[in-house]
């Protein structure tokens, strides 16, 4: 019985977490994250799971924080 409580909590928890999403169109604020703000934060956890957007290809030029990405898909790359 507590193995199968534990089971339902644990799944429960899953699927809240993966549940959660918020639209690009909420969010107001963009963070960059560069080696030099976590270097001078006390952060231990990033999320990751926001506004992303996506575009195939591979070019160096895309890693400029001024790079126009508004052409590209947004995606979640949540599990």
């Amino acid at each position: 019985m507590k193995n199968i409580c534990l089971y339902l909590w644990a799944s429960f928890g899953i699927l809240l977490i993966a549940s959660v999403h918020v639209a690009a169109d909420d969010i107001k604020d963009i963070t960059y994250l560069s080696s030099e703000k976590l270097k001078q934060s006390d952060l231990k956890l990033i999320w990751l799971a926001d506004n992303w957007r996506y575009h195939a290809g591979d070019d160096s030029a895309w890693a400029n924080p001024d790079h126009d990405d508004s052409g590209w898909e947004s995606v979640h790359p949540a599990l």
